[in-house]
């Protein structure tokens, strides 16, 4: 294997030779050039560019204990860690280091840092062989990605490498037990904890990082910050890939600027969640990181949001249990189309009922699906609510139900799915009244928020058991519903 090893970086002009290959023999083997110099080893050893930021990052990781970065969407965290950690293992003796990994689910271990990490180590042709989560030399056991259900004290449990790196990626999701297990690997003097990701959670672990008095070198990289923005010459492959106006146009009006999510997406700060939230950020980022099985006597519900405008969408939802996932959003679909499709998911699921939002032109779509024998439960915003005394109307029972079941973490949505997140953690409610009450849609369009109809699919999909009603409203009253 060194022979082979020293035969390429011979015939490779760009591959340096590591010197401990050429002294494997001796008792004690040089140390790498690059042993302390990951910025470099990036540049010779695969061949790529680190813009200023990311050169910060790797050279901070090298030369502190603890390092943190908050950061936004698309600028390269995952391939950062990656390249930190292939770093970590090419630059130490065989044996001698260990680098451990872990994130808030298995499939963000396995999918994405550690598919980054199996393309480095493809690109820099490392010895070596990798699976999913692991890295070996022949029975050696070199670096692994921990999954979440060895969050425990004993998690990391047998690494004694003289040499450690340890990656918490997505570390807001991180619990505070594996970063006390974590903080017990560090008693060697050559020991370094990388925590890396989104800022979500204002009372999470990866926040009090950020606060002072800290042990961590702070980095926080915001939209404004990058390339794009700054003007910072990098080459073009890699400003593609970067945010850039046209990105953060589109995230304004997805998110509306100022909202939790643009707080912690785009500004890289932890949200600052008001009492006026009916959703917190936190609440529902967690939401997409459990995974909460449906029993098989729960019985399938089919939601419906029918779009009132021409920019709005109509959404058809399935919910079992505590799990929900938007089935199609789709713009312009005329009632008799949509009343097909859910009559089809009905079907096709053996769902109890529709609950559709009837007010508007949804009353069209539940007439057509009653007519086909579909179970309609008609959803009227507008109506009294089963605790009058409490809640304005019906849409604020609603909303305060799912509130309960999202602080108590009984549901769980497509981590993908920011654009639900962004609209349920977009909502206020007051009590101005002396009764809880759910912002009208107009007050949140005057905000520069979009029509909530995957929030609102959502909040009927787990609204309180109860009969349906059929309300005769004025022809304009639902538009302040």
């Amino acid at each position: 294997m060194i022979v082979v090893e020293v035969v390429k970086a011979l015939v490779s002009p760009t591959t340096p030779i590591d010197p401990w290959l050429l002294a494997a023999d001796a008792c004690d083997p040089p140390e790498d050039p690059y042993r302390a110099d990951p910025v470099a080893w990036v540049k010779y050893r695969t061949g790529e560019y680190l813009w200023s930021t990311q050169r910060s990052v790797m050279s901070s990781v090298a030369a502190n204990r603890f390092t943190a970065v908050k950061s936004t969407h698309g600028v390269g965290k995952t391939f950062l860690a990656s390249r930190l950690a292939c770093w970590w293992i090419d630059v130490h003796p065989v044996g001698t280091a260990f680098v451990v990994t872990t994130a808030p689910t298995a499939a963000q271990v396995t999918g994405v840092l550690w598919r980054e990490i199996g393309k480095c180590h493809e690109l820099g042709e490392l010895a070596g062989r990798l699976n999913e989560k692991s890295w070996k030399f022949g029975r050696k056991l070199v670096a692994e990605g921990r999954k979440p259900n060895e969050y425990d004290q004993a998690a990391f449990q047998g690494i004694h490498e003289d040499h450690l790196l340890i990656i918490f990626d997505e570390a807001d999701g991180i619990p505070s037990s594996l970063w006390t297990a974590a903080r017990t690997l560090m008693t060697s003097a050559d020991a370094h904890f990388l925590a890396i990701g989104n800022p979500v959670d204002p009372g999470s672990q990866f926040k009090r990082c950020f606060d002072e008095p800290t042990d961590w070198h702070r980095f926080s990289i915001p939209v404004r910050e990058t390339p794009n923005f700054t003007g910072e010459d990098i080459p073009a492959d890699l400003r593609a890939r970067l945010p850039d106006a046209l990105w953060l146009d589109e995230q304004r009006r997805e998110w509306g600027e100022g909202s939790p999510i643009w707080q912690a997406r785009i500004e890289a700060e932890f949200p600052t969640s008001t009492d006026e939230s009916i959703i917190y950020y936190a609440w529902a980022i967690a939401a997409g990181q459990v995974d909460l099985e449906p029993r098989e006597a729960d019985p399938v519900i089919i939601s419906v949001d029918v779009a009132r405008y021409g920019a709005d969408s109509t959404i058809i939802s399935r919910r079992q249990g505590p799990r929900w996932r938007v089935v199609r959003s789709v713009k312009g679909n005329d009632t008799m189309e949509t009343a097909r499709e859910v009559e089809a998911l009905y079907r096709a699921e053996g769902a109890s009922q529709a609950r559709i939002d009837t007010i508007g032109v949804g009353g069209g779509v539940a007439d057509r699906l009653k007519d086909q024998g579909v179970c309609v439960r008609e959803m009227v915003a507008s109506s009294r609510a089963n605790e009058p005394e409490k809640f304005l109307n019906a849409r604020a029972e609603w909303y305060w139900s799912l509130r309960q079941r999202f602080e108590n973490g009984e549901v769980d949505l497509d981590p993908l799915d920011e654009q639900t997140v962004a609209q349920l953690t977009g909502i206020r409610y007051d009590m101005g009244s002396g009764k809880i009450k759910i912002e009208s849609k107009d007050d949140m369009a005057r905000r520069g928020m979009k029509s909530p109809d995957r929030a609102d699919a959502i909040a009927m999909a787990f609204a309180p058991d109860g009969p349906a009603r059929t309300i005769t409203i004025a022809s304009d009253d639902w538009r302040n519903t």
